[in-house]
């Protein structure tokens, strides 16, 4: 038997390594930015909704920069990282401290008097446990080795803290965070020197008051990659092919859609009448996504809403022995010992497969839209709980095959709200866009 020694081992490692090396893929120093613009409502329906050319073939760019000169859009913000072959983490941001269980309010087991008025008996509720929320915008962006082509895991998050939530009342009061977080999480096919559509949000409302879907403008999100040109590094061979998603919301009163069944309309037309001048039909929210084929992409412009959870019932002393003024309070009230937390806005995840058919794809998506319907009281006096309601106009998951370009109804959902037998229909539409190499 014939053993290599070390050095001809070596050197066939040292003749093999740049073919090796070439493998792998993200080209050091390489740059991704994100810039998130604020636009009117109405202008992005025009550039993303409702588009005169192929999204591909619109410099969205150049259009916003149109509209930032009529004051009609505004930079919102902008993260940049840059990566060589591993992940890469940027952002400015804070951390905030909020107590997620707290152990319930508590009262003597025994009261003997005489006890006056002006003495506090009772004990609140106290934290037990804490969790911590990163506050602001980063970017996290790692190489994506399991393809063909190069390739960037994309992970961008920007979290707002809006308010808070108040549970109880006087000393058993407690109140817990609302946060909005506007998310992508998406693979995307490297674009050098070009922007790519990252999403469509909303962005966070000015109280808690409002609805999301109600604010006035939506943040466009372009992403921007760019290389040191001093790197050498062989890339992978191929390029990948980008989808992106559309689904939009559209609202129209019963009456109206009652006469639009009876017309006969196809799906082409009814999305025409939709988007058509003096339409009965308003476009109510809208959520757009990009990412490769294959690979499963989520977008997200939500309120992370706290509702209660468990609680512990009011309680009074076991033994008691007066005298003791009638004023003096020894009853606690009900106590909240844990939350959980509802999502309140808009979501959409997709996957898409290209078909042998030309610009033909399989899609599986799951838009969702949940709308926060205010509050109700559970029980009486001291044991009377406040707890948060929810509606959902819309969820579906489906498969569907798409074109490119092509828009489809993808579901009709009799809106939950107020109104009864006069609650609009919401119609959901999808469509696809194809953004060549």
């Amino acid at each position: 038997m014939v053993r290599a020694s070390f050095p001809s081992v070596f050197a066939l490692w040292m003749a093999l390594a740049p073919a090796v090396h070439a493998e792998r893929w993200l080209t050091p120093n390489q740059s991704v930015r994100i810039d998130y613009f604020e636009v009117d409502r109405d202008e992005v329906i025009k550039l993303v909704v409702t588009p005169s050319r192929p999204l591909h073939e619109v410099d969205l760019r150049k259009e916003i920069g149109a509209l930032m000169e009529s004051g009609k859009a505004a930079l919102f913000g902008t993260v940049e990282a840059k990566s060589t072959n591993s992940a890469a983490m940027v952002g400015v941001h804070r951390e905030y401290l909020y107590p997620t269980e707290r152990d319930p309010p508590e009262v003597p087991h025994v009261l003997r008097g005489p006890i006056e008025a002006g003495v506090d008996l009772l004990t609140p509720d106290n934290p037990a446990a804490y969790d911590m929320r990163t506050l602001g915008p980063w970017l996290t962006i790692r190489p994506h080795k399991d393809s063909d082509f190069p390739a960037h895991n994309i992970h961008a998050n920007w979290t707002f803290l809006r308010g808070h939530q108040v549970f109880g009342r006087g000393i058993f009061q407690s109140r817990a965070p609302v946060f909005y977080g506007m998310r992508s999480s998406a693979i995307l096919a490297e674009r050098p020197d070009k922007d790519i559509l990252l999403g469509v949000f909303t962005p966070p409302p000015a109280s808690l008051e409002e609805i999301p879907r109600e604010h006035p403008r939506r943040i466009i999100a372009l992403l921007h990659q760019s290389g040191d040109s001093t790197n050498h590094e062989p890339p992978k061979k191929g390029t990948g092919q980008n989808v992106g998603i559309l689904v939009t919301y559209a609202s129209i009163p019963w009456d109206r859609w009652l006469e639009v069944r009876k017309s006969g309309m196809t799906e082409s037309e009814l999305w025409h009448m939709t988007t058509g001048e003096n339409s009965p039909a308003r476009i109510i929210e809208m959520a757009y996504a990009t990412g490769i084929l294959k690979e499963k992409t989520n977008l997200t412009s939500t309120y992370d809403w706290p509702r209660r959870g468990s609680g512990d019932p009011a309680e009074i002393p076991q033994t008691l022995h007066g005298p003791i003024d009638p004023e003096v309070e020894f009853i606690t009230h009900v106590g909240v010992t844990s939350m959980y937390i509802d999502r309140v806005g808009h979501t959409l995840e997709f996957r898409a497969v290209g078909m042998r058919q030309k610009d033909v794809y399989a899609v599986s998506v799951a838009p969702e839209l949940l709308d926060f319907a205010g509050t109700a009281e559970f029980g009486k006096s001291y044991n009377a709980k406040t707890q948060t309601i929810t509606a959902t106009p819309i969820t579906s998951t489906q498969e569907l095959y798409l074109a490119a370009g092509q828009t489809s109804l993808l579901a009709m959902t009799r809106a939950i709200e107020p109104g009864g037998d006069k609650a609009p229909m919401i119609l959901t539409f999808v469509r696809l866009d194809s953004f060549p190499p």
